[in-house]
């Protein structure tokens, strides 16, 4: 089988856009209800790479701010490459005979929710677009893999797998994973051992990861962003810039302030140390 990546121009394109993510330029997926805040994946990612985006965030959902106006221009490009890497992968794993059902991207949380674990306990090999909730994080993995280790269902469990474009694994999307298997192990009764993250290529990169290799530094970032949520304000008090705002929707909000401010980052030559060293004088 052929890669998917048919001329090297194309390989060319994709790799200039390695750096741009889903998550980063879409719109918030935090939600406030009457009992607190919830989250989702792409939220602890954003955490980890700026906490500043969060606090915009949640002034959104605070009802202080409304959403912001920049839309990332390469945005529609990575959404359709990501959305045909992913089907590809998906018809690759049809083609070695697997059972696989794919779950529609529509309906309300709970009732998507439902036709996931009703797909798990039927025992499909593969399950496509698979929502999972907990009482504070959710989210939608791109593939759930039937694998043999006795679970709540059966003679089987599943284990997470997220298709991506970049070659480099990066610390945001194993974070990702991280939820998704945290949420699945409570689903199905048993820790899944790895995790997956399915890179392009002739064939596909199926790169294998432990979860127990990132669940302490998981479980210790989502608890940080549970506690420091309620009063971010005093823990980000100034958007300096950082290679998230690359791809940040918030990233025009913050270059008007820090321009407004004649922020130092502004200076030419001068690296982010001297930036704080001076800032510290």
């Amino acid at each position: 089988m052929k890669s998917w990546l048919p001329a090297a121009s194309c390989a060319v394109r994709v790799q200039s856009l390695q750096r741009y993510t889903l998550s980063s330029v879409s719109t918030t997926t935090m939600q406030k209800t009457e009992s607190g805040y919830r989250f989702s994946a792409t939220d602890l990612a954003k955490y980890l790479s700026c906490n500043y985006a969060i606090r915009l965030d949640k002034e959104v959902k605070d009802g202080i701010r409304g959403e912001p106006s920049f839309t990332d221009p390469h945005y529609f490009t990575v959404k359709e490459l990501g959305l045909e890497h992913e089907k590809r992968y998906v018809q690759h794993l049809k083609n070695k005979g697997l059972k696989v059902t794919e779950l529609k991207d529509e309906g309300e949380q709970q009732i998507r929710v439902a036709r996931t674990i009703q797909a798990m306990h039927e025992g499909y090999d593969i399950i496509v677009q698979a929502a999972l909730e907990g009482p504070i994080w959710n989210g939608f993995a791109d593939i759930l893999k039937k694998v043999p280790t006795p679970g709540k269902f059966g003679d089987w469990s599943y284990e997470v797998m997220d298709t991506k474009l970049g070659q480099e694994t990066k610390a945001g999307a194993v974070l990702q994973l991280c939820v998704y298997s945290d949420l699945l192990t409570s689903v199905q009764e048993v820790s899944p051992k790895n995790m997956y993250i399915v890179k392009p290529g002739d064939p596909f990169d199926e790169e294998p990861l432990r979860y127990n290799d990132y669940a302490a530094f998981y479980r210790w970032i989502k608890g940080k962003l549970e506690t420091a949520l309620p009063s971010i304000e005093t823990e980000s008090k100034y958007p300096d810039p950082v290679p998230y705002c690359e791809t940040c929707r918030w990233w025009s909000v913050c270059d008007k302030r820090r321009r407004a401010d004649d922020h130092l980052s502004f200076v030419a030559g001068l690296h982010a140390s001297h930036t704080k060293e001076l800032q510290s004088q």
